[in-house]
This record gives C-alpha cells, structure tokens and sequence, in this order.
C-alpha cells in the first residue's frame, strides 16, 4: 500500500525522483560560487537518484520474495560464519534489514501469549513505537504506555489507512504496525492467542 501510494516517511525506500535542476543559460556569467553551488547541486541530484533507483531495486526484490514465500507453512534463512565466527544471512531477504523488510518475518513456532507475559507484547510495541522515546524508559513505563494509548493501537490494526499518521510517526513504523496487529489479536482473544512475531 505505501509503495503504490508513493509514501515519503521515516527510511521507507522512495520512487519519486527528484527533480533535476537544468543548467542555467547564462551559466559562463555566474561567479565561481555560483557554479560551484550549481555543481554540488547536481552532483547531489545524481547521487540521490542513484540511491533511489538502489532502493527501488532492492525492494520489488523484497517484495517478490515475501510473496514467493507466501506460498510455504515455513522457510528457513541461510546463515555464513566467517572466520572470527561472527554470523551474516546468505540471501537479501533477512530480518536484519530495513523496518519494512525485519516487519514482514514472523516466526513458523509462536508463544502463547498471557496476562501475565503479555506485557513483553506492550514493550514490544513501545519499543518499535519509540514515541517520546518511550523506549529510554524503564519496562513498566514502557508497558503502561502501550495501555495508555490501546485505543490508538487497536484503530491502527482496524484501519492502518486511516490511522498513517500515527503509524507512520513510530519510530520503526511498520514493526509498530505489526505490533499493533499482534496486540488487537491479543485484545480479541486473550485466552488461546499465539504470537509469532
């Protein structure tokens, strides 16, 4: 949805160009300043179009592999250990990634989720919310916003277009937003909720 919108927010990946500034006609009577100034412009024009065209690649490269593996119960990530034995994801579609590619994952095994863990959930979403920077603050603070603002979060998961202002302000939006999900599924039914993410 935010792709086809063309949303512009936090580090979600753009594929509006920006607009290319034409050299000038009387760009010989310009001081050395001015053209130096004309010249950075440019050469920022380039880079961020190269950047956009980068993230434009990499995500239609996300996207037809998350729904390629729509199609499977479960997938597996292949990891590399170099030498000092640190691990690094094989392929480009990792949970390591960007928020919108980390907030597509969900583990195949989920936790059942109860009253009395529910609120590693709330400081789950606090965390990936990071409004205020909620996320600085001690876990029971933490928790206590996520109850404060449940009303907001349960819009978020009834109509997340409605509510893209509030979302998209989080801190790691769309890890908010499948926080939100995840607590609205709780909300509805705390007795036998599993959550995988």
């Amino acid at each position: 949805y935010c792709w086809k919108a063309d949303s512009l927010f936090a580090k979600f990946p753009s594929k509006v160009e920006p607009t290319k500034k034409e050299m000038p006609e009387d760009f010989d009577s310009l001081t050395k300043e001015q053209k130096k100034g004309y010249v950075l412009e440019r050469r920022n024009y380039f880079k961020q179009l190269q950047q956009i065209k980068s993230d434009k690649t990499g995500f239609q490269q996300t996207l037809a592999k998350a729904e390629e593996l729509l199609g499977y119960d479960k997938f597996y990530l292949p990891w590399n250990f170099d030498w000092r034995g640190r691990m690094y994801p094989v392929s480009h579609f990792h949970y390591q990634r960007d928020d919108h590619c980390k907030a597509l994952f969900q583990f195949a095994n989920g936790r059942k989720v109860s009253p009395d863990n529910v609120g590693w959930l709330y400081i789950h979403a606090a965390n990936a919310g990071d409004f205020g920077k909620i996320s600085k603050q001690p876990l029971e603070d933490r928790i206590q916003w996520t109850e404060e603002h449940l009303q907001e979060i349960l819009s978020v998961a009834d109509d997340f277009k409605a509510t893209t202002d509030f979302w998209q302000s989080a801190d790691k939006p769309f890890q908010f937003l499948a926080a939100c999900y995840a607590i609205a599924d709780y909300v509805a039914s705390p007795d036998d909720f599993r959550c995988y993410l």
